[in-house]
């Protein structure tokens, strides 16, 4: 009867080891994936062409999107709201690459 007790446990043991070292591995890879895109995005970061964004945000100036004295809350907003129904302005580098 204790050999079946101690077995038991020693499954029990094993089990939970097997596990804990699962939700490390699967931790380290989610570390893993946000530090990749952290490390992408602030390698592409003098890519960005700020005369472009500029432009762009002249663009919207000048077609009413945005006032002359806009915020960047307010272009944020402005993006987040109408980016998606707006895809064909071209307003890649100020809404998705300046915010």
């Amino acid at each position: 009867m204790t050999t079946m007790i101690g077995a038991f446990v020693g499954l029990i043991i094993s089990g939970m080891v097997l596990m804990i070292s699962m939700i490390g591995t699967f931790v380290w890879l989610i570390i893993a994936f946000f530090a990749s895109f952290a490390i992408i995005a602030t390698t592409m970061y003098p890519f960005i062409d700020d005369e472009i964004a500029g432009m762009e945000i002249q663009k919207m100036i000048d077609k009413g999107y945005l006032n002359a004295d806009y915020t960047i809350e307010e272009l944020g907003g402005f993006c987040h709201t109408y980016y998606n129904v707006l895809w064909q302005e071209g307003l890649d580098y100020a809404c998705f690459w300046f915010l």
